[in-house]
């Protein structure tokens, strides 16, 4: 091939290729498990490192709109994110009245939508996502890895488990802004002081901005 056709090859490639590539939750989830089915066929290991890849993949796209529910400027943050520790510290200084705000804006979510988001435990996001991540690295000792049946074995459960996480927490994923009114509404419904009516003529005016 000359030179010049080096030049062409990638916008075409790119032109081609990449425009159906999907890059949502739930798109790098139903990969990660055309792989796992595909290696029982196959029985290529190669197969589950890339399942693993595209779990990682999922989880961050997850975690990423999941905290982004709770402060939307921490989205620029998670690109920085690489490491499970870093998510943990990043977790650690969250809103800790989210848990209490989703249930508020489920009451929207219900109605509306006919929907919810369900509450997750963030700790054990990052530990499914430190121990998916793990397999992402280099083995340097064989014989207690990719030579030992068992750590396969730990794999394949590892897989599976990250899986059914997403499968069962990515429902519903979107953003509501809570605005000062909305704040207030929030404070008195927390305290079983807010009217129904209250909350419906708020809630009747919002929109979700809901993410794939």
């Amino acid at each position: 091939m000359e030179d010049q056709d080096w030049e062409v090859l990638p916008i075409y490639w790119v032109s081609v290729s990449l425009n159906p590539y999907r890059i949502g939750t739930d798109r790098r989830w139903a990969k990660s498990i055309e792989l796992v089915n595909d290696f029982f066929k196959t029985k290529d290991f190669d197969l589950l490192f890339y399942a693993c890849l595209e779990l990682r993949y999922s989880m961050e796209n997850f975690l990423r709109l999941y905290i982004s529910l709770i402060d939307e400027s921490l989205i620029n943050k998670l690109d920085n994110i690489y490491s499970s520790k870093d998510l943990a510290n990043l977790i650690n200084n969250l809103d800790h009245e989210f848990e209490n705000k989703i249930d508020f804006l489920n009451i929207f979510l219900s109605k509306k939508y006919n929907d919810r988001i369900n509450k997750i435990n963030l700790r054990e996001s990052v530990r499914l996502y430190g121990r998916i991540g793990s397999y992402l690295h280099a083995k340097f000792n064989a014989v207690n890895t990719v030579k030992n049946i068992e750590w396969w074995h730990e794999m394949l459960k590892n897989i599976h488990e990250c899986q059914e996480y997403i499968r069962i927490n990515a429902r519903f994923m979107g953003t509501i802004k809570l605005d000062d009114q909305g704040l207030e509404i929030y404070k008195k419904w927390k305290q079983g002081k807010a009217t129904q009516k209250e909350i419906d003529d708020w809630f009747s005016d919002m929109e979700i901005t809901k993410n794939i």
